[in-house]
Order: structure tokens, then C-alpha cells, then sequence
């Protein structure tokens, strides 16, 4: 039954290109079926089944739609930045905005909007290997059909992994197609824009960073993903993100913990190139596989933490976006423009709160089957869930193209007691309504979410009581020369990790937290004592396109140094936290080793004189600085791993 309702709509023109909005519902099958999970990527290649061969090729079905279609790759990924162009022709934004996409970033909002923008995402992927299952001979039919309705948009857990996902550097991968098994054009490794978009056809839009302006770029001279990965374990992700968790007192102090390390990884994993920047990030398929791990991140801490799981206070905007104007207040109501939920009815912070509600919950995360689908409500055309279905599929019209899975948590036995985390509602009043206060798992999940999380970003060090060390960075972005930039933190010349600053907002004060635990044997080594790390700390700031900003330049910089005392408490939760305090410290200009040898030999530093590989230009000059610290990554024992005790300089 449900083959021929497929078959049927695929005479039909895409239903989103004529429409003036698109419901963003998620994705629900049969009744009875458990809500599918988002996976790893690289567990999803490993198992190299179905579901695999169905995600390359709806992906790379998506980026050959019409570049007008609003499902097709290249018009989601500009909903992110450019070109300015009301999607989907719902909104009509103000193109003179002091940022021009819809995006939403260092407000409490990061999280709740980019969750409905990978649904939107997801929704089309799935409509496409929908589409593609129905070519499959039917020896093997029905399960690519299975696969398509259980397929969800992978993530990429970049603070367990530290590496870029290999498949996204192969130029071609082996899938099984409906016309059997091939070497497949790999979507993953690369994207064209469009040449209707490069033309103007949507508005201004050029890339200038390289490679050629017609497509995205990933790190100079062909080292994708060797330099990339250089980068990643450089940042201190994993240890970042953990702190995140067990050191935020509420979801808007982990949303912006969570985004500090969201922008490191955004520079990163390409070096820059595309993904570096927030206006042509979208493009990158690195960026939803980015983003669904991000909107993870957010899953987990809504279960370990369910009293914190939404936004209770508005907030006035600071900066202008394509449709919100500077001074406007946002809160829990809010629209997150452009994503709707049907014709008159935008999603807002409370109809996003639950992943279950939206058809889809990651690994670890897991519930019980569903007692039915949810009745989402009615759009003017009286559409029902099964109708919705079949209208999606019409975005697929003339669009498709003609290793063991090992899920360590999933006997999790998770229970849905309560209503705010569970089976989709069966009455109007959904768990996302007005009366709802919090996510609400139940006590197991509770347990089993912070289990997961310390098995899978904590360290031995978080084994025992320790004192804990971090530094705060404050400044206003307002004063670099010119964004993107990275901001590199040494403490005893141990590089503990950067601060990344991504191109919104360009002003208002950032603040970072960074761990300084991995440091301090380097201090120690070196005589220097826990009162004087705040003396011993310094940065060194370089913007993509190679200028590096003195010390000097940024006037607010300041720094104060965290101490507490960390506890442990039991396997299935986190640390307790005591004795917070701090004091301020002092941060001073990173120079080079080698230099700073030169400097106690002859008392003077000849500019320009390439010293150890180091051109040492005149901060605002525009020279690029020497990428000469490749030093060897020592081991010092922290948390049983490798950590480096080299930085790694490969500019960007």
C-alpha cells in the first residue's frame, strides 16, 4: 500500500515550490515504530548497509535539485548566510541587516533554532531516500524502504573523535544503487554552487576564499584531512565539552558554552575555507553533520538536566538578522524564523524541546515504542500526517539519481513515565504546549545520560578529587581588525586550546572558558607555582586571512584564572562542584620559543630577519606569520591520553 502511494505522488511537481510555506514536522512512520535514532557517521559507514548507500545518494540527490527549490541542498544551506533571499518565499527579510541570513548565534536562541533547521534538512534527505528506495529491484525493495523510514541525518561527535569523518575526504565511495553496486561520486567531499547563484540570480554571493570561487574549500594545497585534524586536537574539545555540562547552572550558559567549542570546530575542520565562515558555512556537508552533533549535545544536556531545559527569560537583540531588527526582544515565544509548523503557526524555543516530538532521538537516548503517531495539527488544507508524507515526496520529482553497527547503549531500558519526554501525544495538547515547563525524562534516562557523557568525555583525571584550574578570557570582537580570527592561549608556552571568533556577531563582549589542567605539569616542570599561572599566560591572535593582531590592539582583553575543587560521585552522574573562586591574571604576547631564545641571546629582535621560520611582520601589516611550531606532541600523561605539548601553527 504504502509502495503505490509513493509511486503515486511522483508525478507531481514539487508541492514546496509552489507553496508559500513548508511544515517542518519531522519524520513519522507506521504506527508502533520505535522514533528512529540519529547516528554516527562513522558507525554508519562501518556498517556500510541500506541505510548507508540511501544517505550518499539522497545527499548528493538533494545538491542536484533546482537551486530554486527550497528542499534542495543549496537553498537550506543558504537559510544559514548568503545569498540574502527570503526562503521558501515566506519571509521577507531586510536585506540591509547588520547580519544577512536568518542564523541565529551568541544569544540563548543558538540551540532551538538550529534544531528545527536540521530537521528542515533532515525532512528533505529522507523524502529523497524515500524516493530512491522505490527503484531498488524487489528482491531487495522492502528493505531499503525499511532503511528509508528509519533513516535519520547522521552527526559527527568531534569532541570523542577529534578527527574528521574519512569518508567526508574520499572522492568516491562503493554503495549498493538500484542499477547495483558502483563507485559512487562521494557528496560528502566537496559541493558546487550553483551557477544561477553565482550569476546573481538569488542576490550578491561570492566566495573569496579559495579554492576557485565556485565551490566550498577545505585547508590549501591538498592536506584535507591531515591539517584538519591537526586542528581538531589542538582544541581541547573533549575536555571542553565535558565542562560544559558540569559546570553550566542553566541552558543559557551552556548554549554559549557549547558554541564557543561549536565555532573552534567550525574553523577547524576545514582549515577555514567554507565552514570557517558563517555566511557560506551551509554549503559545507561538513556543516550538518556539525550541527546534528551540536543539536546532540543539546539532546543529552536536556535529559541530564531537566529542570534546565528551556528558555525562561526574553533577552533584547543586540545585533540586526535578515528578519529580527536590533533591539527586538526574543524569548521562549518568539518565532525561530523561517521555519513553520504549519501555514499560520511558526515553531518557537517551546515547540522544539522535545527530539521525540520531532521524530527522532540519538543513540543512548533511546525510549520505548511509540503508543501511535502524533496528531499534528491540521494545516488549511486539511492535510492528515499520512497525506503530509506523500506531499513531501513530490520535492523528489526528477530529483533522484538514476563494517558491524555496535550500539553500546542500547539496552538502555529507558521508561517514558512522564509526559514531557515520550510518545508522541494523542490528544491535542502536545508536550511542547503552553502549559509545559520542562523536558521531562524519566529517572533512568536521567542517570543513563550523564553515564554516557563521562564515558565519553571524561578523563582518569575526573576519577579523583582534584582542584581544577581554568582561565577566562574576556574582550569585545569589536576591536579585531576583521573576522574570522582565532585567538591561540598558552600557559607555561603549552598551547590549552583557542578561542575561536567566527564572523557574528562582529562586536559585543565574548567571554571563553578554557581548562588549564593539561598545562600545569609543564608548569610545574618549569618551577612554576599554582599562585603564579595567572602570570604566565599568553595569546596570539591571527585573523583568516593571515594578519596577526598584537596584544596591544585589543584594549578590554583581560583574563582571571577559576579554581575549584572537583569531587566525584558516582559512575551515572556528575562531579560536584565546591570552593569556585578566582582572581585575575595577566596575559601577555605569545612569542616563539626560538624567538624568545633569540631575544635573551642578543637583547634585540630583527624584524623581519626570518628567524627560526618566523616572519615577525607588523601586527596590522597583513604578513602572515610563520607556521613553524611543529613541535613533537610529548605525552603528559593527563587523562591517560597523548597530549600535545607542541603547537601545531598551520595558519589557515
Amino acid at each position: 500500500m504504502l509502495l503505490r502511494s509513493l509511486v503515486s505522488v511522483l508525478a507531481f511537481e514539487s508541492a514546496a515550490l509552489a507553496a508559500d510555506y513548508y511544515p517542518i514536522t519531522g519524520i513519522f512512520s507506521a504506527q508502533g515504530q520505535r522514533v528512529s535514532a540519529r547516528r554516527d557517521i562513522n558507525e554508519l559507514q562501518a556498517e556500510a548497509g541500506p541505510q548507508w548507500d540511501l544517505y550518499i545518494q539522497a545527499l548528493a540527490a538533494m545538491q542536484n535539485m533546482n537551486a530554486r527549490d527550497p528542499l534542495s541542498f543549496f537553498q537550506i544551506g543558504g537559510i544559514h548566510g548568503l545569498p540574502t533571499y527570503p526562503w521558501n518565499g515566506t519571509v521577507q527579510g531586510n536585506s540591509n541587516a547588520q547580519w544577512p541570513g536568518y542564523c541565529v548565534h551568541s544569544v540563548a536562541m543558538f540551540l532551538t533554532w538550529h534544531r528545527p533547521y536540521v530537521l528542515l534538512f533532515e525532512q528533505s534527505l529522507v523524502n529523497q531516500a524515500r524516493a530512491i528506495a522505490t527503484r531498488y529491484p524487489a528482491s531487495t525493495r522492502a528493505r531499503y524502504m525499511q532503511a528509508a523510514e528509519t533513516l535519520r541525518t547522521p552527526y559527527w561527535d568531534w569532541a570523542s573523535d577529534l578527527s574528521v569523518p574519512n569518508s567526508t575526504a574520499l572522492r568516491t565511495i562503493p554503495i549498493n544503487t538500484p542499477r547495483g553496486r558502483t563507485s559512487f561520486k562521494n557528496p560528502l567531499a566537496a559541493y558546487s554552487y550553483p551557477r544561477e547563484a553565482l550569476d546573481g540570480a538569488f542576490g550578491e554571493f561570492t566566495d573569496r576564499r579559495p579554492p576557485p570561487p565556485d565551490r566550498i574549500g577545505r585547508c590549501e594545497s591538498g592536506s584535507y584531512p591531515q591539517s584538519a585534524n591537526r586542528r581538531l586536537r589542538q582544541g581541547n574539545l573533549r575536555e571542553r565539552v565535558y565542562r560544559a555540562f558540569i559546570d553550566s547552572p542553566n541552558l543559557r550558559n551552556f548554549s554559549h558554552a557549547i558554541e564557543d567549542v561549536h565555532g573552534a570546530v567550525h574553523i577547524a575542520a576545514a582549515c577555514g575555507g567554507a565552514m570557517g565562515s558563517l555566511q557560506y558555512a551551509g554549503f559545507d556537508p561538513l556543516f550538518m553533520l556539525h550541527h546534528a552533533n551540536v543539536d546532540r549535545l543539546y539532546a543529552f544536556w536536556q535529559a541530564a538536566n531537566p529542570t534546565l531545559s528551556r528558555i525562561t527569560q526574553r533577552y533584547r537583540v543586540q545585533r540586526s538578522r535578515y528578519t529580527t531588527p536590533e533591539g527586538a526582544w526574543e524569548g521562549p515565544d518568539t518565532p525561530l524564523l523561517p521555519f513553520y509548523r504549519t501555514r499560520n503557526q511558526s515553531h518557537t524555543h517551546n515547540t522544539v524541546v522535545s527530539t521525540f516530538n520531532l521524530g527522532y532521538t540519538y543513540t543512548g537516548l533511546e525510549q520505548g515504542r511509540a503508543n501511535g503517531l502524533r496528531k499534528r495539527n491540521k494545516s488549511e488544507d486539511g492535510m492528515v500526517p499520512s497525506e503530509l508524507v506523500l506531499r513531501d515526496l513530490q520535492s523528489s520529482v526528477n530529483q533522484a539519481l538514476p563494517a558491524a553497527n555496535h550500539h553500546k547503549y542500547k539496552n538502555a531500558g529507558y521508561g517514558h513515565k512522564n509526559a514531557g519526554y515520550g510518545p508522541p501525544q494523542t490528544s491535542s495538547q502536545s508536550s511542547y504546549g503552553a502549559n509545559a515547563s520542562h523536558y521531562s525524562p524519566s529517572e533512568s534516562l536521567y542517570h543513563r545520560a550523564r553515564e554516557i557523557l563521562g564515558d565519553l568525555y571524561s578523563s582518569t583525571a575526573h576519577l579523583k578529587r582534584q582542584t581544577v584550574y581554568q582561565a577566562l578570557v574576556h574582550f569585545d570582537k569589536e576591536e579585531l581588525p576583521e573576522l574570522p580570527a582565532i585567538i591561540d592561549v598558552f600557559l607555561c608556552d603549552f598551547h590549552i586550546g583557542e578561542i575561536a571568533l567566527l564572523d557574528d556577531p562582529s562586536s559585543g563582549i565574548h567571554t571563553t572558558r578554557l581548562p588549564l589542567n593539561e598545562a600545569i605539569a609543564e608548569c610545574n616542570r618549569k618551577g612554576i607555582k599554582p599562585g603564579q599561572y595567572g602570570e604566565d599566560m599568553s595569546v596570539k591572535i591571527i585573523t583568516s586571512s593571515g594578519m596577526e593582531v598584537p596584544l596591544a590592539g585589543l584594549k578590554t582583553m583581560s583574563m582571571d584564572v577559576e579554581l575549584c575543587t572537583e569531587t566525584p560521585t558516582s559512575d551515572d552522574d556528575f562531579p560536584s562542584i565546591s570552593d569556585r573562586h578566582s582572581h585575575p591574571g595577566r596575559l601577555k604576547q605569545f612569542i616563539k620559543k626560538q624567538l624568545k631564545e633569540k631575544i635573551r641571546e642578543f637583547g634585540v629582535v630583527r624584524h623581519g630577519s626570518g628567524y627560526g621560520g618566523h616572519r615577525h611582520g607588523s601586527g596590522y601589516g597583513g604578513q602572515r606569520q610563520g607556521s613553524g611550531y611543529g613541535g613533537q606532541r610529548q605525552g603528559s600523561g593527563y587523562g591517560g591520553q597523548q597530549q600535545g605539548s607542541g603547537y601545531d601553527d598551520d595558519g589557515w
